[in-house]
């Protein structure tokens, strides 16, 4: 495929750029990966469909930088805010050079100074322990997961050296962030879609966790 700019394919809409990535995405959150940085989510992801362990992430290998003359214009800026609404992700954040753009259900913000990476809250996906546990037996029935809802790095903490977000036997609320998962430079807060305490963490931190990797167990 020919190399395409990153942001370029944010001027159309979420359905043309679902239609041209095709069986590649797996979720919405590969739309908008593949919307941002063409060249790099297709490589990331038609590699990963082989099954090629040492592509996850694209260790080993550089990102095209991006160039210095390329900047998100208010046009993209629209478009990509079309993109987010149309969508089940609350918040993108884009980093250009020394600009970052963080895009929000309700609103945008443009970031002029140096680029820090941000958290983006995304819902984590839940389901009944009973359906991904080896064995009924193995933990109890009242214990729920916490699983991945994207390809990604886990992080315990929100930065190196800080605390957890949670460790075994803390309570959190819904919405209360868990963890980060980190994915094409993009960092992904996963958040508690109900109120419950930890029972396990699954992954340690810097682990590479795939679509659906049990995180948490906890109790409602």
């Amino acid at each position: 495929a020919a190399d395409v700019r990153p942001g370029a394919l944010v001027t159309t809409t979420y359905d043309e750029v679902a239609a041209e990535i095709g069986d590649l995405a797996k979720s919405e959150e590969d739309v908008l990966m593949y919307a941002l940085f063409p060249n790099e989510a297709r490589q990331y992801l038609e590699r990963h469909q082989e099954g090629a362990e040492k592509t996850v992430f694209l260790l080993g290998e550089s990102s095209e930088p991006i160039k210095e003359g390329d900047s998100v214009d208010v046009g993209q800026i629209r478009e990509l805010i079309k993109l987010v609404e149309s969508s089940d992700i609350t918040e993108v954040i884009v980093e250009e050079g020394d600009t970052k753009v963080v895009v929000r259900k309700g609103g945008v913000s443009v970031d002029a100074g140096p680029a820090a990476a941000a958290p983006a809250p995304v819902a984590a996906a839940t389901a009944p322990a009973a359906a991904v546990a080896p064995a009924a037996t193995e933990r109890p029935a009242t214990w729920k997961t916490v699983v991945a809802p994207m390809v990604g790095t886990f992080y315990a903490s929100p930065s190196p050296g800080a605390d957890a977000y949670v460790k075994v036997g803390d309570a959190f609320s819904a919405g209360q962030p868990l963890c980060i998962l980190e994915a094409m430079k993009l960092m992904n807060e996963i958040t508690a879609d109900e109120a419950g305490t930890i029972r396990e963490i699954c992954v340690s931190n810097g682990d590479a966790v795939e679509y659906g990797t049990v995180l948490f167990y906890y109790e409602s």
